[in-house]
C-alpha cells in the first residue's frame, strides 16, 4: 500500500489524467485494488480494480464505470488507465485498448490517492507489485488508441 496526500495534482476524480504502470500480478480470481481516490462507500471518487473474474474496472462517481471484457493474467504487464477532457475513460493492457466509454464527472473525495487497494478502508489489497507507476495530469491523455508500450518498467530517476 502506498498513499499520496490529496492535492490538486493528485485528485483523479476531476480533470484529465493518465495513470500508467507496470504490474506484476501474483494472484487472480479475487477483487484487487490498483488505485483509489474514494471512500469505502460508492458515493464518490475514482478506483481502478481487478474484478473476481479478472477484468479491469474503472469506477467513477455515482455508479459510472467501464469494465474490460478480456481478463488479465498472472505475470508482468503494462496497464494504462485514463480519463480525458470529454470524460472518456480508457483502459489499455500491454498497449491494447480493451475498453473506452463515458464516465461521470467525479466529485473530489479529499482522500489520499491510494495505490494497491480499492478504497479508504484499504479493502481488496493487491497481491503483486508495481515495478513502476506514473500519474500524469494535464490537458491531454497519453494515448487514445492502441500503442506500443515501453519494453521495460520506467527507469529510476
Amino acid at each position: 500500500l502506498m498513499s499520496v496526500p490529496s492535492t490538486a495534482a493528485t485528485q483523479i476524480e476531476t480533470g484529465v489524467f493518465t495513470f500508467d504502470m507496470w504490474l506484476l500480478l501474483n494472484r487472480v480470481g479475487a477483487v484487487q485494488g490498483i488505485f483509489s481516490g474514494r471512500h469505502a462507500s460508492l458515493d464518490n471518487g475514482c478506483v481502478l480494480r481487478i474484478t473476481a473474474a479478472n477484468y479491469l474496472q474503472m469506477f467513477m462517481t455515482a455508479g459510472s464505470s467501464i469494465i474490460t471484457t478480456t481478463g488479465i493474467s498472472l505475470g508482468l504487464q503494462h496497464i494504462e488507465a485514463s480519463i480525458d477532457a470529454s470524460r472518456v475513460g480508457r483502459i489499455f493492457v500491454n498497449g491494447n485498448l480493451l475498453i473506452s466509454g463515458t464516465v461521470n464527472v467525479g466529485s473530489v473525495s479529499g482522500l489520499p490517492l491510494r495505490i494497491g487497494v480499492e478504497d479508504a478502508a484499504n479493502a481488496s489489497p493487491l497481491t503483486g507489485m508495481f515495478p513502476s507507476i506514473r500519474l500524469t495530469r494535464g490537458s491531454v491523455v497519453r494515448h487514445t488508441a492502441n500503442f506500443i508500450p515501453p519494453a521495460f518498467p520506467f527507469p529510476e530517476v
